[in-house]
Parts: structure tokens; C-alpha cells; sequence
């Protein structure tokens, strides 16, 4: 009984997995969200644990621990990836306010100039 317990064990653990992630605090705010969106969001869609600790000892820097079925984990990491780079587009937006006349011309005629921009910049 005692070796049917353990084999037991060792294929739980086996399907078990943990990630601790160490990523900026700017980061560790990206993957919660506003009030916790990002984070309960990945929590209900794979139904893995996460937990976000405090900034690293002499670090700018947090840990956060993603726990639970390998399959799970997998797919919050991907999440967190899908999270973190929408972030680091979202660092490079700049707002431009302009006139209507203004905007006219940045796109031009039928979007030439604002297709330009984008084929130009990514």
C-alpha cells in the first residue's frame, strides 16, 4: 500500500509544475492589472495559482510563482508572454494631438502617408 501511495505521488508531482518568474515591478503590475483583471483573468481561464511577492531583496525586481497541472502552467505562461509584449508596444505609443486639417495630412490621400509610417516603422 505504502509503495501504491508513493507511485501515486510521483505521478501527481509529475503533472505538477512550478515557474517562478523574476520580471520588473512595472512587469509584475502589467501581469495584475487593473484591480487584479490580467491576473484573475489568467487564473480563470487556465485554472493555475499565482502568486505576485514583493520586490527582491536589493532588486528593483519581483517574484512571481506560477504553480499547478503542467498544461496549466504552460498556457499562463503564454499568457504572461501574450501580456508582457503588449506592454512593451504599449511603452512605445506616443499621443500626438492635432487639428482635423493635421490628421488629414498625416494620413493623406486614401491612408498613402499613414500606410508609408506603417510599412516604414513596423
Amino acid at each position: 500500500l505504502e509503495i501504491i501511495r508513493k507511485n501515486l505521488a510521483l505521478k501527481i508531482n509529475l503533472k505538477e509544475k512550478q515557474i517562478n518568474l523574476t520580471v520588473s515591478n512595472d512587469e509584475a503590475g502589467a501581469i495584475i492589472g487593473t484591480k487584479g483583471t490580467n491576473m484573475h483573468r489568467i487564473i480563470g481561464e487556465t485554472g493555475v495559482n499565482i502568486k505576485v511577492e514583493g520586490l527582491v531583496k536589493g532588486k528593483q525586481d519581483r517574484l512571481v510563482k506560477l504553480w499547478g497541472e503542467k498544461a496549466c502552467v504552460d498556457e499562463a505562461l503564454e499568457m504572461i508572454k501574450e501580456i508582457l509584449a503588449l506592454q512593451k508596444i504599449k511603452e512605445n505609443l506616443k499621443k500626438l494631438i492635432v487639428s482635423n486639417d493635421e490628421a488629414g495630412v498625416i494620413i493623406g490621400i486614401k491612408g498613402s502617408n499613414i500606410h508609408k509610417i506603417m510599412k516604414e516603422t513596423g
